[in-house]
């Protein structure tokens, strides 16, 4: 997989945690859990995370262990 590749996943991941972070702000959990709009968007943005570490190589995340890695 060439290196460029690898940069747009770690970038959708980056941008996808950022948006979820933006979409909660200054909301309790209670109103996130009543918000439907608000709580299906951030779980699109989990769904585009999962995504895109499911196509990091092997390789990063061997060398990133201390991040838990789901395993298929």
């Amino acid at each position: 997989m060439p290196e460029r590749d690898i940069q747009l996943y770690l970038a959708d991941i980056l941008d996808s945690c950022n948006a979820g972070t933006e979409y909660v702000a200054g909301i309790t959990f209670e109103d996130f859990c009543k918000e439907r709009k608000t709580y299906s968007a951030v779980i699109r943005e989990f769904e585009i995370i999962g995504e895109a570490v499911g196509k990091l190589p092997d390789e990063l995340k061997q060398r990133r262990s201390d991040v838990e890695w789901q395993e298929e």
